[in-house]
Parts: structure tokens; sequence; C-alpha cells
């Protein structure tokens, strides 16, 4: 959640509009950071309530291990593999 908002904070401080706006965002609003079951819910959210039918999971964020990578991706993974989605 920190390196998202680090991320956030630099993209507020651009020369460019469009990515200050961006910058200006809540972590919550254009991320889905959490235990399996808050992603889940997230997830059904997004598809839910504006049609959502693809995800990009971005998991390499600044100070990530590749075990930490590795461990949401095998998360995610289980989350649709057991159709909780």
């Amino acid at each position: 959640r920190e390196a998202v908002a680090n991320q956030l904070g630099a993209l507020a401080r651009s020369n460019t509009p469009a990515l200050r706006r961006a910058g200006e965002a809540a972590v919550d609003t254009v991320s889905l950071i959490g235990d399996p079951e808050r992603v889940a819910e997230g997830i059904r959210h997004y598809r839910d309530q504006i049609g959502v039918t693809h995800l990009i999971a971005r998991v390499r964020v600044p100070n990530a291990t590749t075990r930490d990578v590795e461990a949401s991706l095998e998360l995610l993974a289980e989350l649709r593999s057991g159709e909780s989605l």
C-alpha cells in the first residue's frame, strides 16, 4: 500500500495535468490490495457495478521481493480457480 501511495505521490507532482490528476487518487480507488477475500470482493464490485470483464494484475511494485510477487500471483490464481469471483 505504501509503495503505491508513493507512486501516486510522484504522479501528483508531474508537470502533465492528466498525470497530476491520476496522482491525486486514493490508493483504494486505483488498486486492490489486501487479503484474498478483500481482493475478491473488490473484483466482484468492479465486475457487478461497472461490468469489468478483464483484470490486469500489476504485482511488481517497488521494494516487493520476488517471493512476495510469486505469492501474490499464486493467491490471485487460487481466487480464480476457487471460483470465488
